[in-house]
């Protein structure tokens, strides 16, 4: 028997390497919450301690990559772009003949 497939939350990025932005309710979700407690944790912390404001920020955004590796697409980078078949050709090749 088949597992279901796994709903994605981030696309990967077209170009580039990462996640794109959500494409879901659940991966917007995350990134509310994210800023949430990005914007409570500067509140708090950062005019009296900013050492644990920057912790705060880095636990966080660990976090969120965590969340996009898990519920997201593998992000594959410029292997993605060779392995299209909808890339665009390039002016050159298309005319190396033409000379």
């Amino acid at each position: 028997m088949e597992k279901p497939a796994q709903k994605i939350w981030f696309p990967a990025k077209r170009y580039g390497w990462g996640w794109g932005f959500p494409s879901c309710w659940q991966g917007w979700a995350v990134f509310i919450i994210f800023y949430l407690l990005l914007g409570v944790a500067a509140i708090h912390w950062m005019p009296q301690h900013p050492r644990h404001f920057f912790l705060a920020c880095v636990l966080l955004s660990l976090l969120l990559i965590g969340i996009c590796w898990l519920k997201g697409e593998k992000p594959c980078g410029a292997a993605r772009l060779s392995h299209s078949s909808d890339r665009a050709r390039s002016p050159r090749s298309s005319s190396e003949g033409d000379v």
